[in-house]
């Protein structure tokens, strides 16, 4: 007995445990798994585990295994999940090949399911591996969520690569986006038999890993784009976890799943229409007789089924991203899933969709938050004062700009990003309707709406950066107004190297570590030595963290940490005694400076341009005491105006080869009156706007950047400017 359970027998054993078969109170079968001796008496294992069972106790997906309890104190602790009768994976595979492609699409469903309800409580699986999903009679369920970073740590490499390892994981660093990663490699592992990157010695695999594209020979067709973004070397590349969920289960115009409820229906109505229980498989329940359910697992310690027991070799084909493209024919019917948002695109246009063509007066949509703790009233303001100057200069093209559309792109707070997305989408769709040529924003939510928007062939103007974080193909429709991450990050390097320092301890979450990657690519760059150190704010507390980091010999820390912020800031002041170390942070506007010890730095994009523009909305009533996007919107608007007269036409697909051409490699000017006129002259422009020089990159990415650097001093942040150019 393990109070309250009933143990039946023994399903397995593996690194961590043994396994066992047991009944909870109320009849349910339950697998429980007990720790081994020698991890129990490993005072860090203890700590790690029992952050674990409180953390997963309340997920809850249709797909995942649910926690059902824990015995972390115990002297041989324990954790229970639910029993799901059926062969894993890895043993359908070996035993009966491939899964048939209506089964593997809704193995790719579940397990996303699955995987986006872990990345929405703030962790990852971690462990993603074909003996880790069992194909049970509903559809599949994903277990062991966590267990092997209770084992190893948070920050610790695999011990060996395997098929499924991402390729950070090599480097030691992973997140959500490494599950996805994994996901990727099972889908074409159910779909071929084969894993994409081959088997073999690990030293082989990891090199293919690192180095060589995924083969996706025999992968369904329509699973061929997706997967290979979730296959991508770089992480900010990949698709989010919810956002494979809406593509693989959406039937039609607006019926993407939005919320985890909708996620779980979408996932079971297609389990229902596409799966039927596996050969050999046993429905297991509380009308079962009492002996232990049927073995799934391995017996042997340490052991499981190989998944692919004939060792075949990588088959060397590969696919750069332009293989991932998919075609049409026109007319036809073809559901285009992207990162962020599906839409449905009818016959009528180019390669099936229905493009702007008329050259009517230049029309703008704004997308911005109308309601909650992220309301953005002064938006439609800038958006508006920028049409204003140009109708007082004459227009575009000679005809008056029309007001601003305007629709609600939700309450992105937090807790409240996914109903926001779907808002994003309906507020996208009712602008499209509208007739904007151009759709500014949405302040959040832009992957949601971006497939929408540029689809249409309109040009889509907002705050978001997507041009690393999706290998999707917007037509060069999309522009990012704001600095991305990345380039946020080179600041920060920046910031930390003016300041001499030579080397600097980088603490990260999980969620941070994309900015991590880059702000090292910046360090390196001027020749600052950095360390990780990798956290997850779950199963380590910030005081030993900070221990941890006292530790490392470094001039400075930089916290980059979506979980505790202040509380590590603290901590780490705390290990300097009478003096404060140097601390850097990533992001400072998230972080009251009256929280913050003298002399810590932050660095953030200066989001509300300069003195004048802020007195300028003031004076048309916007709130001077927060006017953040608006120069990104008012600049938009003018950019685009300027693109549309240089080309001519007010049709999109003809003036947005012209976004990037007006903002770089001509002489500036800094309203839209002066630079048609040099443009009417034959000039080549630089626009100069609101927010700074406003230049971009082929794929429309910001090369310019104004950013803040901050100090806390007494309560309060002394600010300084700081101008950049894009590197890399």
């Amino acid at each position: 007995m393990i109070p309250p359970f009933e143990i039946h027998g023994r399903l397995g054993s593996g690194r961590t445990g043994i396994v066992y078969a047991a009944k909870a109170p109320d009849g349910r079968w339950s697998a429980v798994r007990v720790i081994h001796p020698e991890h129990a008496d490993d005072p860090g294992f203890r700590q790690r585990f029992s952050r674990l069972v409180q953390a997963t106790g309340h997920i809850r997906a249709r797909s995942l295994s649910p926690v059902l309890s824990g015995g972390p104190n115990a002297a041989r602790p324990w954790i229970a999940t639910a029993y799901h009768a059926g062969p894993s994976l890895a043993e359908q595979v070996q035993t009966r090949g491939p899964l048939p492609e209506a089964r593997v699409r809704v193995l790719a469903a579940g397990m996303a399911e699955a995987l986006a309800a872990i990345h929405a409580a703030g962790g990852a699986h971690h462990d993603l591996k074909p003996s880790n999903v069992i194909l049970s009679p509903d559809g599949p369920k994903v277990v062991d969520y966590g267990i092997a970073q209770a084992l190893d740590g948070p920050s610790s490499p695999p011990e060996t690569a395997t098929p499924w390892t991402a390729p950070e994981l090599l480097r030691g660093r992973g997140g959500p986006e490494s599950d996805v990663f994994a996901w990727g490699a099972l889908v074409v592992y159910a779909a071929t038999g084969t894993p994409p990157f081959g088997t073999g010695p690990a030293e082989h695999v990891s090199y293919r890993l690192l180095h060589e594209e995924p083969d996706l020979r025999g992968l369904p067709d329509h699973l061929w784009n997706m997967v290979g973004r979730a296959l991508a070397k770089d992480p900010w590349e990949r698709s989010r976890a919810s956002d494979l969920v809406r593509a693989l289960t959406a039937t039609g115009p607006g019926t993407a799943p939005a919320t985890p409820e909708e996620r779980a229906d979408a996932v079971a109505a297609l389990a229902e229409r596409d799966w039927a229980p596996f050969p050999d498989t046993v429905r297991v329940g509380p009308s079962t007789p009492a002996e232990a359910p049927p073995r799934t697992r391995a017996e042997a310690p340490g052991t499981e089924p190989d998944p692919f027991p004939e060792r075949r070799g990588h088959r060397g084909r590969r696919r750069g991203r332009t293989g991932w493209v998919l075609g049409a024919a026109a007319g036809a019917l073809l559901l285009v899933s992207a990162v962020g948002g599906l839409v449905l695109l009818t016959g009528g246009g180019e390669n099936g969709a229905t493009a702007v063509t008329t050259d009517d007066a230049l029309t703008f949509g704004l997308l911005y938050p109308q309601n909650g703790a992220l309301a953005a009233p002064h938006l439609p303001v800038a958006a508006q004062y920028a049409i204003d100057e140009i109708n007082t200069a004459g227009g575009v093209l000679g005809a008056p700009v029309p007001d601003v559309h305007t629709a609600d792109e939700g309450d992105a707070s937090e807790g409240q990003q996914v109903q926001a997305e779907a808002a994003a989408v309906e507020g996208a769709q009712r602008l499209l309707a509208d007739g904007a040529h151009v759709v500014l924003g949405p302040t959040h939510s832009a992957l949601a709406t971006h497939t929408a928007v540029t689809g249409k062939r309109t040009v889509q103007c907002a705050q978001e950066n997507l041009d690393s974080t999706a290998d999707i193909d917007d037509g060069g429709y999309y522009f990012s107004s704001r600095p991305g991450v990345a380039f946020l990050a080179q600041a920060l390097g920046r910031t930390i190297a003016d300041n001499g320092h030579g080397s600097v301890a980088i603490l990260m979450d999980e969620s941070r570590s994309l900015y991590a990657d880059a702000l090292a690519a910046s360090l390196d760059g001027h020749g600052v030595s950095y360390t990780y150190l990798l956290h997850d704010g779950i199963t380590t507390g910030a005081a030993t963290i900070a221990g941890d980091a006292a530790a490392v010999e470094a001039d400075a820390f930089a916290v980059l940490s979506s979980v505790m912020g202040p509380e590590l800031v603290q901590a780490l002041a705390r290990t300097g005694g009478e003096t404060v170390p140097p601390i850097y942070l990533d992001h400072s506007h998230l972080y009251d400076p009256a929280a913050l010890p003298d002399g810590v730095t932050g660095v953030a994009r200066n989001d509300d341009g300069g003195q004048g523009f802020r007195q300028e909305l003031a004076a048309l009533g916007a709130d001077a005491g927060d006017l953040r996007h608006a120069p990104y919107v008012f600049d938009c608007v003018t950019v685009a105006a300027l693109a549309a007269q240089a080309a001519g036409s007010t049709d999109p697909a003809v003036f947005v080869e012209h976004m990037a051409r007006v903002t770089r490699d001509g002489t500036a000017c800094e309203d839209f009156a002066s630079c048609r006129d040099m443009l009417a002259e034959g000039e080549e422009i630089s626009y100069r706007g609101a927010s700074g020089r406003f230049a971009w990159d082929g794929s429309g990415s910001r090369t310019f950047g104004v950013f803040e650097v901050s100090v806390a001093t007494s309560g309060t942040y002394e600010t300084r400017v700081l101008e950049l150019e894009a590197s890399g």
